[in-house]
């Protein structure tokens, strides 16, 4: 079984390029939601951390909070990815050796913090999706409904281009429309021989 693995900054298209390519996929952004319900162990570990004032009055996490004091400084940015990202790299293997039980053929992991969490292990190709800075923050603001300086914040907390093209096995430049990006869906699905429902 392939796991390919599909990752880029936030507001690059990745999400987009991922449905395109029409193969059975592991969202660590949905796990990443579940491993912070209310009741989680992880989400006890980030209240330790960062304190009560992330969470809402019936317990649930206050994300936008969160995010706020996560994002508010380098060192925030990885002790927040250092709580979560053992929790979610747990599922991800799990749904991985699932799948491959299943007698799926390919499957793709979409991680935006495919590196940071160490799950590069897991795939036998790279992909990233990467935008400019400019359409990457229009495209931020529409989606979530967020001020720019919020965007920016997200965006320079970010890895630059640079980490991807230098790590990834595969660059997809998303600058255009989505016409173009599923061009590059149908030739990533021809260069790894799984057209056909394969």
């Amino acid at each position: 079984m392939k796991v390919i693995g599909v990752t880029g900054a936030s507001g690059s298209g990745k999400s987009t390029f991922v449905k395109m390519l029409a193969k059975p996929i592991i969202d660590a952004d949905k796990i990443a939601r579940k491993v912070v319900e209310k009741g989680e162990q992880c989400l006890d570990d980030l209240v330790d951390f960062f304190g009560k004032e992330i969470l809402e009055k019936d317990g649930e996490l206050n994300r936008r909070k969160l995010a706020e004091i996560a994002f508010s400084s380098k060192e925030n940015t990885l002790k927040l990815n250092e709580i979560t990202h053992p929790y979610i790299v747990k599922i991800i293997n799990e749904k991985i050796e699932n799948y491959r039980k299943g007698g799926e053929k390919a499957i793709i992991l979409d991680a935006p913090q495919l590196f940071e969490a160490g799950c590069e292990k897991f795939c036998d190709l790279t992909v990233a999706v990467i935008a400019d800075k400019k359409i990457r923050l229009k495209r931020i603001t529409a989606r979530d409904k967020i001020s720019e300086a919020d965007a920016l914040k997200r965006i320079n907390s970010s890895l630059p281009d640079s980490f991807f093209k230098e790590k990834c096995d595969m660059v997809i430049i998303n600058n255009e429309n989505t016409d173009k990006l599923q061009k590059e869906a149908l030739n990533l699905i021809k260069k790894l021989g799984l057209e056909n429902g394969e």
